[in-house]
């Protein structure tokens, strides 16, 4: 097998820093959640009203879910087919940079289009806590635009990948 262009190699380092820091970001979450659920439940247990809790039990949750799918992205965990390309990171073929090249191009519609609805909802405030809904779209579009990121941080190590195999094919014949 051949050796990694230098680039790839730098490319698939960041992934997976982004992919360690969001997914302990995610763990910390979901260690929230629990946490916060866990005193919902005693509150009640000692019939306290505690309003805030669900809806920073929200907040944390949809974080959480985003900030997951990004390290999920980042592993290439999140859009595994086999079926489409060979499902094989060190050798991607044509199918999987169109796959890629698919997927970025929906993140990025999506991250497009959400963005000016972050501003619609920045009016809509909780009842019980100092933030507006705007918090929980900002997260879906964070989300959804780190993962575009990654695609584009994919797309890159395939495209050197697949220039590097067709200059070495080149140079044999």
């Amino acid at each position: 097998m051949a050796e990694l262009p230098p680039l790839v190699t730098t490319l698939r380092n960041l992934r997976a820093g982004i992919g360690h820091v969001t997914g302990a970001c995610a763990g910390l979450a979901a260690f929230l959640i629990t946490a916060l659920l866990l005193g919902l439940v005693i509150g009640r247990a000692f019939h306290l009203n505690i309003v805030w809790v669900p809806e920073a039990t929200r907040i944390v949750l949809i974080w959480g879910v985003a900030l997951g799918a990004v390290s999920a992205s980042c592993g290439r965990e999140h859009f595994k087919l086999e079926m489409f390309g060979t499902g094989d990171e060190s050798r991607p073929t044509v199918l999987d940079l169109v796959r890629t090249t698919v997927a970025l191009i929906l993140f990025t519609y999506v991250m497009v289009g959400g963005f000016p609805t972050i501003a619609s909802t920045a009016m809509q405030a909780f009842a019980s806590l100092p933030v507006s809904y705007s918090v929980m779209r900002t997260a879906v579009v964070a989300g959804i635009g780190m993962m575009a990121f990654v695609e584009l941080c994919i797309l890159a190590e395939q495209c050197l990948f697949l220039a590097q195999r067709h200059s070495m094919r080149s140079r044999r014949s």
